[in-house]
Order: structure tokens, then C-alpha cells, then sequence
């Protein structure tokens, strides 16, 4: 899957995905909530530096998900 960054952390100089959204699958029944596009890796404002994770706030980039009904 194409993200919108090379990955969610960067160790060594390596890009990669360690992490992952869990979503109960109570949400995902018949009616209830779906996941609507794909995940998210957010890389705005202070949390790159100099082109990898800031370490002041987290070795790993944030994630998200857009739910919808």
C-alpha cells in the first residue's frame, strides 16, 4: 500500500511500517462504522527533522484512519 511517507519510523537510516490500526470488529458489522481509505502516516509541523522522526516527541511518525458510516 502507497502512503503518503516512506514509512512510520526510520531506524539507521531504514524507512519502515512497524506499526498497525486495530479496529474491533464490532464496528466493522453490518451497519456500523467502515474504514474509508487507507491509513494515514502524519508528517506535519515540528514531527520531522531534518528529514526523520523528531525524537523530542516519539520515534515513530503518528497514524491515523478515517472511519465512516
Amino acid at each position: 500500500a502507497k502512503a503518503d511517507h516512506p514509512g512510520s519510523h526510520c531506524h539507521q537510516g531504514h524507512w519502515a511500517f512497524l506499526d498497525q490500526v486495530l479496529v474491533n470488529g464490532l464496528l466493522l458489522q453490518e451497519g456500523g462504522l467502515r474504514v474509508q481509505g487507507r491509513p494515514r502516516v502524519f508528517t506535519g509541523g515540528p514531527l520531522l527533522y531534518r528529514g526523520r522522526p523528531n525524537r523530542w516527541y516519539s520515534d515513530h511518525l503518528p497514524i491515523g484512519i478515517r472511519l465512516g458510516v
